[in-house]
């Protein structure tokens, strides 16, 4: 049923053991089997693991991910499926997805997911949707030993307005990374311009 995906999904692996994926010549064909596949009303099990697959080789040009958007029906079951997937780019576009289009419950798995990446990503696109599920995840993240998620934690703090936002000003002012402290100072100059104004 889903030949052409199957092959075009075969085709890229193939050629990816000696390229860089986003390299790919052949993209057109996979992204004309995914639409086809898309259309389908159900959704099965074995579709949904293609996708997955799909999604994963896919992950720098995102177009994969926004077809999906384009359907938030089937981007919530991918957003599910993708929970248990092994592969880490799969993982990371559904929990973008997560965030955009499923519940609650399932934003929370990615946002305890064991790669520190899809994590980050989750809590990124949560925000809008689930403002105090992200607060109460940055104020742990404040003290998490990767940078990136301690800078994203505050940069969340403060895109939802957070009150917490000066509790982590302080407690980061003094951060070891310059990735944080350069984040913050561009934040806390921009809080300044937003109160001047």
């Amino acid at each position: 049923m889903f030949e052409g995906l199957c092959q075009e999904i075969e085709r890229l692996e193939q050629w990816a053991v000696a390229h860089a994926v986003n390299e790919y010549p052949f993209s057109e064909p996979l992204y004309d089997a995914v639409e086809i596949a898309l259309k389908n009303a159900l959704i099965s099990d074995d579709l949904l693991r293609l996708l997955l697959h799909a999604l994963a080789l896919d992950e720098e040009a995102e177009r994969i991910q926004d077809a999906l958007r384009e359907r938030p029906v089937v981007a919530r079951q991918v957003a599910r499926a993708a929970v248990e997937q092994p592969d880490y780019r799969a993982r990371w576009q559904a929990a973008v997805l997560a965030g955009e289009v499923a519940e609650e419950e399932v934003v929370s798995l990615y946002l305890d997911d064991p790669d520190e990446y899809v994590r980050r990503r989750a809590l990124l696109a949560a925000r809008d949707r689930f403002p105090g599920l992200v607060e109460a995840k940055s104020m742990v993240w404040l003290d998490s030993p990767y940078a990136y998620s301690r800078m994203v934690a505050l940069d969340t703090l403060y895109a939802i307005k957070s009150k917490q936002y000066r509790v982590a000003v302080d407690r980061l002012e003094q951060d070891t990374s310059s990735v944080v402290r350069v984040r913050l100072n561009e934040l806390e100059g921009a809080q300044s311009k937003r109160r001047d104004a």
